[in-house]
């Protein structure tokens, strides 16, 4: 197997990250245009323009291609950008994921004691107690 000397690894990392010219080396000074600034105004405050205009996915058959996003999904997007809470009633195969290791919060209502389990957990807590526990967080 082939190994770059160190000395050409230095070179390229302070140019780059770990050889990526595509990215930035830490610590590396960038001075910004009025029109660099603008641009991260406008992805800061539109999430959807900035998924659309930045955010790349693999497609199988097609390779790497923009993200394209359904209507309800840049609903859902907006929601989430002006609301501080938000619940979504939706089927699993919406367009969103959550990890079975997602970390959750619940308060009892009567002690006002804080539970923090993963959805896995609570999943197989409700189905357990069969959801006459669960009530008693709400």
């Amino acid at each position: 197997m082939f190994k770059i000397p160190e000395s050409i690894l230095e070179f390229l990392n302070t140019f780059s990250f770990r050889g990526n010219t595509k990215l930035r080396p830490a610590g590396a000074v960038v001075e910004y245009t009025q029109e660099m600034v603008d641009e991260y105004k406008k992805c800061k405050n539109d999430p959807v323009y900035f998924i659309k205009k930045y955010i790349y996915v693999v497609h199988p058959d097609k390779g790497i291609v923009k993200f394209d996003l359904y209507k309800y999904q840049e609903k859902m997007i907006k929601a989430y950008h002006k609301n501080k809470r938000v619940i979504f009633l939706t089927s699993r195969q919406q367009g969103k994921c959550l990890s079975i290791n997602t970390k959750v919060r619940l308060k009892q209502k009567s002690t006002q004691e804080i539970f923090e389990c993963t959805l896995g957990e609570l999943y197989a807590w409700k189905k357990t107690f069969e959801g006459d526990s669960l009530r008693e967080l709400q």
